[in-house]
């Protein structure tokens, strides 16, 4: 796996950048029934997302860097032994089934976008969920959240998840080096999940911020899709009482849906004014939910 830094694709330089208020989850009507009814939204085992590539492409990436740190680390620590050891148990430790279960839900932080809408929201005709992103990991044990870095063939500065997955990969270390097994089952899962950060620059354009499950618990459920069985976890987006139309309250939290914006479909007003009933018929998401209407001008496939 190891590969030569000057064949290895780098990445478009980012800042740390700041998450936005509200990220926005692309789907067609189904989908924007059930995340509403359920107050959940299910994520995907990172093996099985759109791009085939990401995993391959994060993980050269990955390997250009442990060379790297293994260099630094040699010159910290000379009269250190085993340390390609090391390198090859780092290498093995991201790529094995034990990160299987490193889940990631995908948002944009556009939320009427043109690509979006032909690749995710059912071709125009389907919703953009906006949802506050303090709701998507607060409470959450175990779950962070990350914009997406794009690689590049072309340019050769590296961003802010390089300099992350470096900063892990010595924490890694010192714990092998020092015995510490909790700081490296730490490391490793801050490494799996830094290592599915990147993506092709081909999807630049769609802004992407995931939130990844970086527990290695076994999956809640099975999605049947394109003959295979996907492991899948949920994001509870709900928090609070839940209101009841008998009066009082439960303990169900509400839901953290803040906008629900209508592709740009033809029949925007009546798919509008569905959305709006079908919101309200949620009594703690009455007149709590904007409702918008795409403003692109594209009319769906027939």
């Amino acid at each position: 796996m190891t590969t030569n830094s000057a064949e290895s694709p780098a990445v478009l330089a980012v800042k740390t950048p700041t998450v936005p208020r509200l990220l926005y989850h692309y789907t067609n009507a189904a989908g924007l029934q059930g995340i509403v009814d359920s107050g959940q939204l299910w994520m995907t085992d990172s093996h099985y997302v759109n791009d085939s590539r990401e995993v391959i492409e994060g993980c050269e990436l990955f390997a250009n860097l442990v060379d790297q740190v293994v260099e630094q680390y040699r010159v910290k620590f000379p009269n250190f032994a085993h340390l390609e050891m090391m390198r090859t148990a780092v290498l093995a430790a991201i790529t094995s089934e034990e990160n299987a279960y490193t889940s990631l839900a995908c948002f944009s932080e556009l939320g009427d976008s043109l690509t979006l809408w032909r690749a995710y929201g059912d071709d125009g005709l389907g919703f953009a969920i906006g949802i506050d992103h303090a709701d998507l990991v607060d409470g959450q044990d175990g779950y962070a959240i990350a914009r997406v870095a794009y690689l590049s063939s072309n340019n050769k500065e590296v961003p802010q998840v390089a300099t992350d997955l470096a900063q892990q990969l010595e924490k890694f270390f010192d714990g092998q080096r020092l015995g510490s097994e909790q700081t490296m089952i730490q490391a490793r899962q801050a490494l799996a999940q830094h290592v599915r950060r990147v993506k092709n620059s081909a999807f630049q354009d769609e802004r992407e911020w995931r939130v990844f499950a970086t527990m290695n618990d076994p999956p809640q459920k099975f999605t049947a899709r394109g003959g295979l069985l996907v492991p899948r976890k949920w994001i509870r987006l709900m928090r609070g009482k839940h209101e009841c139309s008998q009066g009082g309250s439960t303990e169900a939290p509400r839901i953290s849906i803040r906008e629900i914006v209508v592709g740009p479909r033809p029949d925007r007003a009546l798919a509008e004014k569905s959305v709006r009933a079908f919101v309200d018929s949620h009594i703690d998401l009455r007149g709590k939910v904007e409702i918008k209407r795409s403003r692109l001008p594209y009319r769906p496939n027939p």
